[in-house]
């Protein structure tokens, strides 16, 4: 679990130095507390780290958007990111925005009951796919890796939409085979 959490000065000065949500001298270092996590309904897991996870800055409502991992009794652990976080700087609150509706079960990635009805993207390490658009209010995730799905070599395209809270996937029929490590 995560301990604590350093935060950037240059990532808190976010507009200007007059709308900084935190006022902390430029080039220093902050260690904060443990933030407060805040889940959704019917999950009772928590938040849990990887690696190779990157946050996003969402300009317009001043927070961070980080896809990294969850874990509860339904979701053992593994090694891949499975969960979209949103990070309040200001109120050091990080609350859980998206779980994906996979599992890993014997050594395989596989889709739970409720992926059928609402799809989302297999559990990865995303290295640096993952990008946050603020005029259309929406998180991509790109590619990645998870050796234990057949359609890993592919690189898919995923889209969540912050309005309507789901996921919707972008899979042309001739795309690029995965890349390790882009950017």
């Amino acid at each position: 679990p995560m301990k604590r959490l350093w935060l950037v000065a240059a990532m808190l000065a976010f507009a200007s130095p007059a709308h900084a949500v935190l006022s902390i001298p430029s080039n220093t270092w902050v260690l904060r507390p443990p933030p407060t996590q805040v889940g959704l309904p019917g999950f009772s897991g928590s938040f849990d780290p990887r690696g190779w996870s990157h946050l996003s800055y969402d300009s317009l409502n001043q927070r961070m958007i980080l896809w990294d991992g969850y874990v509860d009794g339904s979701r053992p652990y593994s090694i891949y990111g499975n969960a979209i976080w949103l990070y309040d700087v200001a109120a050091n609150r990080l609350n859980l925005e998206s779980v994906t509706n996979w599992v890993r079960q014997g050594g395989s990635t596989v889709p739970l009951p409720e992926n059928s009805t609402t799809p989302t993207p297999y559990d990865r390490h995303s290295y640096s796919t993952m990008a946050f658009s603020p005029s259309m209010n929406r998180f991509f995730l790109w590619a990645g890796a998870n050796v234990s799905v057949p359609e890993n070599p592919y690189g898919d395209l995923w889209i969540y939409d912050f309005p309507t809270r789901r996921w919707h996937v972008a899979l042309p029929a001739t795309r690029p085979q995965t890349f390790f490590e882009q950017a």
